[in-house]
């Protein structure tokens, strides 16, 4: 098996042993995300949202801007981090209202769907390599920033665009 993520790593599961055992895989499956969503809420518990975050969003929002969200984690533990998101971004987008998430290219098209934005015209911003891989798979200008997961290395090797310090510092580079 290679090298999978958390939640491929529970579809593959999930895929093998439902092929003798249907309804055992829907369990592990049901089971093994619960898991994963305890730890997201465990971690959302101790975490804040970074400063400047809102009024980078209230800056889009003035210049008519559109924004969205997309995350493999659950709605649940990004509301206990930002619970006030929908006053402020126009779309979220978990990894409950699609079928293949990041990185998978479906994830932030169901984004720029619901935002009616051209790929070509949109950024993609984040702190992990399959951020990056993610924009560029659909032609968007794909921005890294050094405030999560990733080194300037890392999301230069994914192929960044632009690498920032704080993703707040977007709207002094975009128009």
């Amino acid at each position: 098996m290679e090298r999978l993520f958390v939640l491929e790593l529970i579809a593959e599961i999930r895929e093998r042993i439902g092929r003798s055992a249907p309804e055992r895989g829907s369990a592990f499956s049901g089971q093994a995300l619960r898991l994963v969503a305890d730890r997201e809420l465990a971690g959302a518990a101790g975490s804040r949202l970074f400063p400047g975050v809102k009024e980078m969003f209230g800056e889009f929002r003035r210049r008519g801007t559109k924004t969205g969200i997309l995350t493999r984690n659950c709605l649940v533990a990004i509301t206990a981090v930002f619970p006030d998101i929908g006053e402020h971004c126009d779309t979220v987008v978990t990894r409950d209202d699609t079928p293949r998430v990041k990185p998978h290219p479906d994830h932030i098209r169901v984004v720029l769907e619901r935002l009616k934005a051209d790929p070509l015209r949109s950024a993609m911003v984040g702190d992990h390599p399959m951020d990056i891989v993610v924009g560029k798979a659909i032609g968007a200008f794909a921005v890294g920033v050094l405030t999560g997961y990733s080194n300037r290395e890392d999301l230069e090797g994914a192929g960044a665009d632009l690498i920032l310090e704080r993703a707040a510092d977007i709207t002094g580079h975009l128009e």
